[in-house]
């Protein structure tokens, strides 16, 4: 499926790019073009707020947590008009999931001299320390992907 097929009068340049992992997922019995990753599923409005079937009241992009590939209304999904909030949010479940699958979490401290400290955890054992959050996360990143 492709929205191009499921949605002959979409215009191309609506279509944001697509995210790395999903896939166009546009069926023509939803109201507009999609992506998913399996995981998580974006609804892609037009960009005209004339030609959106919720004529100004909805933003253009709705973004739903998906369970066994089917999508959960209601749990935790965006509704944003600007695409970077989309991709910042993917990019949160998919921490999420990595942390979730491996134990890991994270301990926030305040650190001398008054400098926030992220305690990188996996189940009780500390695996190390960041000072950004950004840090942390790569930290656990590397820490997942050398685990057995």
């Amino acid at each position: 499926m492709t929205y191009q097929k499921e949605f002959p009068d979409f215009p191309p340049d609506d279509m944001s790019a697509l995210p790395e992992g999903f896939e166009d997922t546009s069926w023509h019995q939803d109201i507009c073009p999609s992506y998913s990753d399996g995981m998580t599923l974006i609804y892609i409005d037009y960009r005209d707020f004339a030609l959106r079937e919720f004529e100004g009241t909805y933003p253009r992009f709705n973004v739903q947590p998906m369970r066994d590939g089917i999508e959960v209304t209601g749990d935790g999904g965006l509704q944003t008009d600007d695409w970077e909030e989309v991709l910042a949010y993917i990019e949160n479940a998919r921490i999420a999931r990595m942390m979730q699958a491996g134990g890991y979490y994270i301990l926030t401290d305040l650190d001398e001299p008054r400098q926030t400290c992220f305690h990188c955890m996996q189940g009780n054992t500390r695996i190390g320390i960041a000072y950004t959050r950004a840090d942390a996360v790569a930290l656990i990143e590397r820490h997942a992907a050398a685990a057995p």
